[in-house]
């Protein structure tokens, strides 16, 4: 048995290798349909054939080059795509009235990521009947089935808290998990313009794999007196201090969204509060501006400007605090869409995102912006130069959310 687990385990590349080799060929045959065919199977193999597939690229001609061509780039982008969308770990666990610092521990191992059960009494017993849950449903359900705990959720932990259980909703799209967590209102009575509606909740995947923006999106939003609290723009502009690039296992950020037009004062529920939370995942960047880094400020000039006005590197830890402009052009619409952030690049082409915490932005003329950035520098990165950059590839992923009706009072 051993030694046809090994003929099995040697021939698989091989077998691998001549499918590619038949679905190539194919590509150079006189029927449309078996060249299309051919083409879609080779799409279907996924990143794994990519090897086999530049190879065969090496001597391709003709249409069969111009199909590989085709292929080879949507399978590379689908390899930047997979560790991200790869399914995130879930839970399966059975336990009924079980001491809460064991389930707690299995619920932990399983997810791959800290849950702590210190606030709770001694000697309390929770229950749980999971088969391939997602972690958060599964921390829910057992905070629902004691009715006694309730969770609470930062960056790179859970906390279960002694605490009347309070039911939270669960959007999901593939191992991403939206929350939404409540509303914040506020109304300034014969001052409508200064009033706002917001939606706060948090994002919850697998750890290291938040994407890097994301962004409610009302669809429809109304209340019982008829307002309309109007539908979020999906236009994209600068986002910068706004992305978060994965990093120390996080798998919890906040997100949310507000509208400047309020309910009415006697609304009593939302009689409808659909919309999306809009995941967008970075696949590729280019250089939009640059600037050397130095210690040493820099005046503005005409044209798009990058502008550091003070830099300090503290042992492996840069800092600066930076302005960006970037004018319109005469007679031409904004050219950026974004997403859009700053990184540094070293000597040998490497690039680095920073933690970004971005101050006043505003258009008028064109994009103005500052912040301040901090960068934890590798060992052996050595900084030449800073710059705006601009996504040329990402992927969005949309969780739905639909709430029904919402009691406001």
């Amino acid at each position: 048995m051993r030694y046809l687990a090994l003929v099995c385990i040697l021939l698989a590349p091989q077998d691998a290798a001549d499918k590619v080799r038949a679905l190539v060929e194919k590509l150079g045959s006189e029927d449309i349909e078996t060249r299309d065919g051919a083409q879609a199977e080779l799409t279907k193999l996924g990143p794994s054939a990519l090897p086999a597939l530049r190879k065969h690229l090496d001597s391709a001609e003709g249409e069969v080059k111009a199909r590989l061509e085709a292929v080879i780039p949507k399978l590379e982008r689908a390899g930047k795509l997979a560790p991200f969308l790869a399914p995130g770990p879930t839970i399966t666990l059975k336990a009924k009235d079980r001491p809460a610092f064991e389930v707690i521990a299995e619920i932990s191992k399983q997810a791959q990521v800290p849950v702590d059960g210190a606030a709770l009494p001694a000697g309390t017993l929770v229950s749980l009947d999971a088969d391939r849950m997602s972690f958060p449903a599964a921390i829910d359900e057992v905070c629902r089935r004691h009715g006694g705990i309730m969770h609470q959720w930062s960056e790179t932990r859970v906390r279960l808290l002694p605490a009347p259980y309070r039911p939270r909703r669960i959007f999901s799209a593939g191992s991403f998990h939206f929350m939404p967590d409540g509303f914040l209102w506020s109304l300034t009575r014969g001052r409508e313009e200064w009033s706002s509606f917001r939606l706060y909740g948090l994002l919850v995947g697998p750890p290291g794999r938040l994407p890097q923006e994301m962004k409610v999106m009302f669809e429809s939003v109304i209340d019982d007196n008829g307002t309309d609290l109007g539908v979020s723009s999906g236009k994209r502009d600068l986002t910068l201090g706004e992305l978060e690039w994965p990093r120390d296992r996080k798998f919890c950020r906040m997100v949310n969204e507000w509208t400047t037009v309020a309910p009415a004062p006697a609304a009593t529920k939302l009689k409808t509060c659909r919309g999306a939370l809009r995941l967008s995942i970075i696949l590729e960047g280019r250089k939009l501006l640059s600037r050397e880094v130095s210690s040493t400020t820099e005046s503005f000039h005409d044209g798009p400007s990058l502008h550091v006005s003070s830099c300090v590197l503290n042992g492996r830890r840069l800092q600066f605090h930076y302005s960006v402009s970037i004018p319109d052009e005469e007679g031409k619409p904004a050219r950026l869409v974004g997403p859009t952030w700053l990184a540094l690049h070293d000597k040998s082409g490497r690039r680095l995102e920073g933690r970004e915490q971005a101050g006043p932005a505003f258009a008028g003329g064109g994009f103005h912006a500052t912040g301040d950035a901090t960068f934890d520098l590798p060992e052996g990165f050595e900084p030449v130069s800073i710059d705006l950059m601009e996504a040329t590839d990402f992927e969005e992923v949309r969780i739905p959310f639909d709430l029904g009706e919402v009691r406001l009072k």
